[in-house]
């Protein structure tokens, strides 16, 4: 059965396509790209408004055209370490991040992963690791200790519960965010220095989340607000752009170009009208 694909899709790609005309876009441009994706499946996919899933034969499209195209993939950690030096930011580095610890990350992405030699981050949903939520599944201790041990992959964190931290009080934000960091790095043996704010668009943080994950001692912290990086972007409001079925690698090319940034505007303006309402 052929789904249709949501109205908002043909928005994006419209927008995105115009975007791509303007002058003066360019893969990097003193600026380093964060992509976050979620699911890797090898099932056939729903083409969902959310766009949580991505293809296996299309992440792997997106693998082979960033090794032919001269990409270097550093970690998250990486990337707070080089927009924090002095050190200008190389041509051509992006990073790759996964969301919530999903199993199909182990079975589907790390093999792809490892052809083509690439470095990752999982953001891990601590208090998710190792259980199965109806018809999905979390990688297990196991199976993460397997991954680290190649040394191209780092685990960060994605709080306990993946809870909206900007609406619990402080004993909750604590434990989701201090409970979370103490289990992965007990059973990961290695200390975990990168955050990313669970949800991640501009009502699901604040300065008090903030200060929070400050206080519990990480480095740094990823948002899902598109967009590129900076030596000017806040270390703990770091942007990321969200990568799914959507992405044929006409619009993969146009992501690291730039050409859906003005996303960022759209994701402010839902979550001021959110919050009025």
């Amino acid at each position: 059965m052929k789904h249709k694909q949501p109205l908002k899709i043909y928005f994006l790609k419209g927008a995105s396509f115009i975007s791509d005309l303007l002058p003066g876009r360019s893969e990097n441009k003193g600026s380093i790209r964060v992509l976050f994706y979620h699911n890797i499946t090898d099932l056939p996919v729903l083409r969902e408004w959310h766009q949580m899933t991505t293809p296996r034969s299309l992440f792997e499209k997106h693998a082979c055209y960033l090794a032919e195209n001269g990409y270097r993939t550093i970690t998250a950690d990486e990337v707070c370490g080089l927009l924090a030096s002095d050190k200008d930011i190389p041509k051509k580095h992006v990073c790759l991040t996964f969301d919530d610890g999903y199993r199909d990350n182990y079975d589907n992405a790390f093999p792809i992963l490892e052809k083509y030699k690439f470095k990752a981050t999982i953001f891990l949903s601590a208090g998710f690791v190792g259980k199965r939520d109806g018809a999905q599944k979390y990688m297990t201790w196991r199976e993460i200790a397997e991954m680290a041990e190649c040394g191209r992959f780092e685990f960060g964190c994605h709080s306990l519960s993946h809870k909206n931290l900007a609406s619990l009080d402080g004993n909750s934000l604590k434990k989701e965010i201090e409970d979370a960091k103490k289990i992965i790095e007990d059973n990961t043996g290695k200390s975990v220095s990168t955050f990313a704010y669970p949800f991640g668009w501009q009502n699901s943080f604040d300065n008090r989340v903030i200060d929070a994950v400050m206080r519990a001692g990480f480095s740094c912290a990823f948002t899902a607000i598109h967009g590129a990086n900076t030596k000017k972007t806040h270390l703990f409001k770091l942007r990321r752009i969200r990568i799914s079925w959507l992405n044929e690698i006409g619009e993969f090319r146009k992501a690291l170009r730039g050409s859906y940034d003005w996303y960022s505007i759209y994701q402010t303006g839902f979550s001021l009208c959110k919050k009025i309402l």
